[in-house]
């Protein structure tokens, strides 16, 4: 279990913020949650190296297979900054203990907006 210093200020790991971030936006108010590392893009092999002691990983499309959540052991939370989830083994994570969650909501608002223009 993590040490209630950690959880205070948990490990972040972004495997691949380049889909929602490509350099426009900050990260500022991520990191005033915990340490945070931020990778445009990671490879399979890439995850096990930069995400060996994440807490908590923000996802986009990288794929978290039985494979490699088994390997992370310090990891309690995913986060797919997507509507889905299907990127994510469920069942695997379910078996580590490790919560999934997605974007609610994501692009209400535009496609709401979307449909109307093209109206």
């Amino acid at each position: 279990m993590a040490s209630s210093a950690s959880i205070k200020h948990p490990k972040i790991i972004i495997v691949d913020g380049h889909p929602l971030n490509p350099g426009d936006l900050s990260w500022e108010s991520l990191e005033k949650l915990g340490k945070v590392s931020v990778y445009e893009h990671s490879t399979h092999e890439e995850i096990l190296e930069r995400a060996q002691e994440a807490e908590i990983i923000l996802a986009n499309k990288t794929v978290f297979d039985a494979e490699i959540l088994k390997e992370l052991p310090h990891l309690r939370c995913i986060c797919v900054t997507a509507t889905g989830f299907n990127n994510i083994d469920i069942i695997s994570a379910k078996k580590h203990d490790i919560l999934v969650c997605n974007v609610a909501g994501y692009g209400t608002d535009a496609v709401a907006q979307h449909v109307f223009a093209l109206l």
